[in-house]
């Protein structure tokens, strides 16, 4: 009997880590048709109960939830430094898996998983939301069509404000935490892979705050086709800054262009003394359900399971980002260029 006989084409999904993320996955999916939310786990009794959700069984240890038989597919959403040991336990238990970028913090333990994978019968997505945005989804269909012609160059620009660093700057650094969404994304607009990277960091705020992370990178790199690309990522803009996450991306052609804009998304709200640009693109929450690009993405994932299709971010790709983030570290500490291989 097939999978989607078997199971009448439901998905049963357990979700690991119901921290920010994981509890907006757990909103989605139980929100999702042909999804059945099982089984969500996390280390924290606190982060347990904020999952409001009838009939979900709640656990403790994420393996109890692996051994499960009644639990098709997880989503791993713990932080990067966790991804490597949870994914390979869902390989061995044999479910599918939708981990939460990037696929892990190392590129050494990413090209294991990635060996892992290619022979691993059950899908593997990583979770780089915006190739799920409209505007990155539009722009590549552009590209593609040879609207711009030829690309000359890319650039970008993530920062957030201090919080963000504060929050994640203890665990990651800013290039494994942030600059693999635009590695990614831009490496799926211009449809070539690296070749080259030279980054330069700036410590100052944070280090008073006595973690280890950067203030902020600055990277060139160069793809194999040609392409350069420029790229600005921070964490410590003030914190009176109104968006969470203030993103663009700009790729100019020999005939024309395109031009990204995640900073404002159509809606700004004042507050007396105070301006916020809400999020209407990544996972707002509107009339009691949380949809965007994650809603996008997740349905993406239990379409591709349930059809047996193929996903749009595969085990490669998120390799490919793991690698080139780390090459970005490396940079940093060598003070010049680097080279970048796949192996």
């Amino acid at each position: 009997m097939s999978f989607r006989e078997d199971h009448m084409q439901t998905l049963r999904v357990g979700v690991i880590g119901c921290g920010f993320f994981g509890r907006m996955h757990a909103q989605v999916l139980g929100d999702l048709p042909r999804v059945d939310l099982v089984a969500v786990s996390d280390v924290s009794e606190e982060n347990l109960a904020a999952v409001k959700k009838n009939k979900v069984i709640k656990v403790r240890n994420y393996k109890e939830m692996l051994e499960r038989e009644d639990v098709d597919a997880v989503h791993i959403c713990v932080p990067d430094r966790m991804h490597t040991g949870i994914v390979k336990d869902a390989i061995v238990a044999g479910k599918h898996i939708f981990v939460e970028k990037p696929l892990t913090d190392d590129p050494e333990t990413s090209r294991e998983i990635y060996e892992l994978s290619r022979d691993y019968p059950k899908k593997i997505m990583v979770g780089y939301i915006l190739r799920f945005n409209p505007s990155s989804i539009a722009a590549y269909e552009t590209i593609r069509r040879r609207e711009i012609g030829e690309i000359i160059y890319v650039s970008s620009r993530r920062v957030s404000p201090v919080s963000g660093g504060l929050k994640y700057g203890k665990n990651s650094s800013l290039a494994i935490h942030s600059c693999v969404h635009d590695i990614d994304l831009a490496r799926w607009l211009v449809g070539s892979e690296y070749s080259s990277v030279y980054s330069k960091s700036r410590f100052l705020r944070l280090k008073e705050a006595s973690l280890p992370a950067g203030d902020a990178v600055l990277s060139i790199y160069q793809f194999e086709n040609g392409v350069i690309y420029s790229q600005e990522n921070a964490w410590v803009l003030s914190a009176a800054y109104p968006v969470y996450v203030d993103g663009r991306m700009d790729v100019i052609g020999t005939n024309g262009s395109v031009h990204l804009d995640f900073f404002s998304h159509g809606l700004k709200i004042y507050r007396g003394v105070e301006m916020e640009h809400p999020d209407l693109f990544h996972w707002p929450l509107l009339l009691g359900h949380r949809g965007g690009d994650l809603r996008e993405e997740i349905a993406h994932f239990v379409d591709a399971v349930l059809e047996n299709g193929t996903t749009r971010v595969t085990c490669w790709d998120g390799y490919v980002a793991t690698v080139v983030a780390d090459k970005v570290q490396q940079s940093i500490e060598m003070g010049r260029e680097m080279s970048i291989h796949y192996r």
